[in-house]
C-alpha cells in the first residue's frame, strides 16, 4: 500500500515486515549514482525485457531515478538539449570536414545534431517510463 501526501512525500511500500522508501528527487539520483554500473545496466536490460530488478530495494531506486528523471522541469530538459547541441555540431563539423569538406554537404552535417537530438531525449524518456513502470509492478506484486 501506499502511503505519503503528495509528490515530495517518499513513497513506501511494505514487504513483508521491511518497509521499502521509494526516494524522490536529488535523494534518487544520488542513490542511483550509489549503485554499481553493472547494477544499473542490469536495472535497463531487464526494464526492456519487460522485468522489474528481483531486489526491492535496488527497483525502489530505479523507480525513484524514474520518476525524478521523468518530472524534472522544462528548464533542464532545454539545458540538456543545448549541451547536446554545443557538444554535437563541432564533432559533426569536424567529422563532416575530415571525410570531404562542408561545400554541398554542409546542411545534412549542420541539421544532423538538431534531428539526432530529439529522438535522444525521447528515448530517454521512453526508458525512465520502462523502469518505471516494470519495477513498480515489481515492487508491488511482491
Amino acid at each position: 500500500m501506499l502511503s505519503g501526501q503528495g509528490l515530495r512525500s517518499p513513497l513506501r511500500r511494505v514487504i513483508g515486515l521491511a518497509n521499502i522508501d521509494i526516494p524522490c528527487g536529488k535523494q534518487a539520483v544520488q542513490a542511483w549514482r550509489r549503485l554499481d554500473w553493472r547494477t544499473r545496466q542490469a536495472v535497463i536490460r531487464l526494464a526492456w525485457r519487460g522485468l522489474g530488478h528481483p531486489d526491492p530495494g535496488i527497483a525502489a531506486i530505479a523507480v525513484g531515478r524514474a520518476q525524478a528523471t521523468l518530472r524534472a522541469s522544462l528548464r533542464r530538459w532545454v539545458l540538456v538539449v543545448l549541451a547536446s547541441l554545443l557538444v554535437n555540431w563541432p564533432l559533426l563539423w569536424v567529422i563532416g570536414r575530415l571525410i570531404g569538406g562542408l561545400d554541398d554537404d554542409q546542411r545534412l552535417w549542420f541539421w544532423l545534431p538538431i534531428s539526432l537530438t530529439p529522438g535522444a531525449l525521447a528515448a530517454l524518456w521512453v526508458q525512465a517510463r520502462q523502469i518505471e513502470r516494470v519495477n513498480l509492478a515489481t515492487l508491488y506484486r511482491q
